[in-house]
């Protein structure tokens, strides 16, 4: 009796060994099969990420030679009516489709003004950048001593001197903070960059941003393209002009702007509003001053697989004429 129930206790034993065998076996192929799948998914997303990324570099590619037929056929003059400018160009391909819109950007502050090229290779602050900004900040609403303050402490940060201005800090502020962090030393390669910046906090950046810019040609300063600013770009032709004219001028301006826009600076400056204008004022405000979109940006949306993919891409006019790449982001904008 005794042997027959230890042979039923040694097969109920090895049953449930079997059972759990099988069970630990099923759980392993499982894992092995959720494994494979993902790693399949990775790989065709890691395959669609590529796909997409070269089509965006293809767009960018064309952008600039599309951009340089656009300049032979009118030299020197850019209007938000042309077509390159007006609306997006949709392009279709097997599996997807890209969407690429052009934005002219030159109607910003230049914050890579805060500073200027020394007699050597360093940066060294720019009083009337700074004066400028103040300006700028005033008229949307904040203080000209807030706003100099600002431009103040941006110079600090990119200038190449140890010499803290009011309301600035040096590269031994930064380096002693509870994460430390040295600063550049050059100008900066994007607006965001500003956010390390002593007084730069999240609520300064939200409302000045929208008005910013960080260009890289530094041979002269940014020049806003006077035919493609809209009204709400007043402050900015107002800065532009020193603040000579007060923003209800610059607003009017710029609504009675000609249809065919204005062929030279030289134009814009021959109306009678800038008739008391000295030779020295018309040589400083100038240079600020274009009629063709030297500062634009490219944004190209690609549908793919079931997957969006964005690019932005900051293009200048360069000095010699030819539009190069400044500054190429991937994803959407903070």
């Amino acid at each position: 009796m005794s042997r027959g129930r230890n042979q039923r206790d040694q097969k109920g034993a090895a049953l449930l060994v079997v059972l759990v065998l099988v069970a630990t076996l099923a759980a392993i192929a499982l894992a092995i099969s959720q494994f494979a799948d993902r790693t399949v998914r990775r790989v065709t997303a890691a395959q669609t990420r590529d796909q997409a990324y070269w089509a965006m570099i293809g767009v960018e590619r064309a952008a600039l030679e599309l951009l340089d037929a656009q300049n032979r056929l009118r030299e020197g003059v850019d209007l938000p009516t042309e077509r390159w400018l007006a609306e997006p160009f949709i392009i279709p391909f097997e599996g997807g489709t890209i969407s690429a819109r052009f934005i002219d950007r030159s109607a910003c502050f230049n914050v890579n003004d805060f500073v200027s090229t020394d007699e050597g290779d360093g940066y060294v602050a720019d009083p009337d950048a700074i004066k400028r900004f103040g300006t700028l900040v005033a008229d949307l609403g904040g203080t000209a001593n807030g706003g100099e303050s600002l431009a103040m402490a941006a110079a600090d940060f990119m200038d190449t001197d140890g010499n803290a201005q009011s309301g600035g800090a040096e590269d031994y502020a930064y380096s002693g903070r509870k994460v430390p962090y040295r600063t550049p030393g050059r100008p900066v390669a994007a607006v965001s960059e500003l956010r390390a910046v002593e007084g730069w906090t999240g609520q300064v950046m939200g409302v000045l941003t929208p008005w910013l810019c960080a260009r890289r040609e530094m041979t002269e300063p940014g020049r806003i393209n006077l035919n493609t600013l809209t009204e709400e770009d007043a402050p900015i032709l107002a800065n532009a002009l020193g603040g000579a004219l007060p923003l209800g001028e610059a607003e009017r301006l710029i609504s009675q702007r000609p249809p065919d826009g204005y062929e030279s600076v030289g134009a814009f400056l021959g109306q009678p509003v800038f008739q008391n204008f000295d030779s020295e004022r018309r040589e400083e405000i100038e240079p600020r001053l274009g009629t063709e979109a030297s500062f634009i940006e490219l944004k190209a949306t690609v549908s793919y697989d079931g997957m969006v993919f964005v690019l932005t891409t900051g293009i200048e006019k360069a000095s010699g004429g030819r539009y190069r790449v400044t500054s190429r982001r991937f994803g959407p904008q903070d």
